[in-house]
């Protein structure tokens, strides 16, 4: 039973976005990677949910090798050190 005054932990948590899926949409061709990929472009090609992206989004490395070569200029509310860092390269 709820308890009236609780809130509900963590409700304005940011939609994770893997920096792997992103590159395969790019190169799907569902997403330019030439131009500027902001969360209005992700939401459009339904890479993300609008329901999921209403805190913002985050862009995560799990499971991305070393080798990164692509020139991209993405716009999102955070990002983990590691994608900073291969985005940068």
């Amino acid at each position: 039973m709820r308890k009236y005054g609780s809130d509900r932990l963590n409700k304005n948590r940011p939609g994770y976005l893997n920096l792997v899926k992103l590159v395969e949409w790019i190169q799907k061709g569902r997403i330019d990677g030439n131009k500027k990929i902001n969360i209005y472009t992700m939401v459009r090609s339904g890479l993300m949910n609008k329901d999921k992206v209403r805190y913002g989004v985050k862009l995560l490395n799990r499971g991305y090798m070393d080798g990164f070569n692509m020139k991209l200029e993405i716009e999102v509310s955070d990002a983990s050190e590691s994608v900073i860092q291969l985005i940068k390269q």
